[in-house]
């Protein structure tokens, strides 16, 4: 009788196991930002890259790169080769010296590189590094769990910060070499961190190269479900004009339908666990009576 009871606790314990890892767990994992420090060009030029790392089952990035318009001038921005998709989008804002950037993918994005690099004609100092600020990173779970990440500045000698390089400094040659091959991906250490003429990148006058999807334009975007089918929630982007650029659905109702998705997941997942559970009691109550009868008679 003992042994019976032992392994139909064991089984609501299985379940209870099983039922609760079957939720989706892809923002557990933390995504790291690594911005470069300023690379010399020709010219008066600078390149500052930003590399991204680990953001497994990537869907969406709403991302901003601020600077000081006294000290560079924005000249053109590019997305790298490992994050190029045809529902991107980057707006030049001179208003408030800003490089707007909204990429989403479809089928999630697992790769590992260069994000996106952006070129300034400096002003001031030899040097600049921009800021960088995450608007919303999420994954292609059927929740859009946002993912949880890092962001460090690397300084003119190599070493790395929470806070931009502000020395002024151009760093050595092998500093940016070695960022290249601990971060970059395959195709950005043949390109030498360059990006293709085929990537989406715009100049200081906000013309765009490369590929931009009418989807992406018009500012529908839709997140497939595990069941196939697309889901209720979707990505907008904002269409006001082809210069303006395009951003990312109101963060409110994103959250308020990933809350919503959470909550009809967990019920169900209580009303099996529950059900399951209540039965086992009632079999194992039922055994105990019909056991002590039976040695009543004998």
């Amino acid at each position: 009788m003992k042994k019976i009871i032992k392994k139909a606790i064991c089984f609501i314990c299985a379940i209870l196991f099983f039922q609760s890892g079957s939720i989706p767990t892809y923002a557990d994992e933390s995504a790291a930002f690594y911005v470069q420090t300023a690379a010399a060009l020709s010219d008066g030029m600078i390149r500052v890259s930003v590399y991204l790392k680990d953001a497994d089952n990537l869907a969406g990035i709403d991302a901003e790169l601020f600077f000081d318009s006294t000290k560079v001038s924005f000249e053109g921005s590019s997305l790298g080769d490992s994050y190029s998709s045809s529902y991107s989008d980057i707006n030049y804002d001179n208003e408030n010296s800003k490089v707007h950037y909204v990429m989403l993918y479809p089928d999630g994005n697992n790769n590992n590189g260069i994000l996106f690099t952006v070129d300034f004609k400096v002003t001031g100092e030899k040097s600049y590094q921009p800021e960088l600020k995450i608007n919303s990173l999420i994954d292609s779970s059927d929740e859009m769990n946002e993912i949880p990440y890092s962001i460090k500045y690397q300084q003119a000698d190599g070493s790395w910060s929470d806070n931009i390089d502000r020395s002024g400094k151009i760093a050595e040659k092998k500093v940016i070499d070695n960022i290249l091959k601990k971060y970059g991906s395959e195709a950005d250490i043949k390109s030498n961190g360059n990006p293709s003429n085929d990537s989406v990148s715009i100049d200081s006058n906000n013309k765009s190269n490369g590929v931009i999807t009418d989807d992406a334009a018009d500012g529908n975007e839709v997140f497939k479900a595990s069941d196939d089918n697309y889901k209720d929630s979707t990505e907008q982007i904002s269409d006001k004009n082809s210069t303006e650029g395009t951003e990312l659905v109101d963060n409110s109702e994103i959250n308020e339908n990933k809350d919503k998705q959470r909550e009809l997941t967990i019920d169900r997942k209580c009303l099996i666990v529950g059900f399951v559970s209540t039965f086992l009691i009632i079999f194992v109550v039922f055994y105990i009576v019909f056991k002590r009868r039976n040695n009543r008679k004998n």
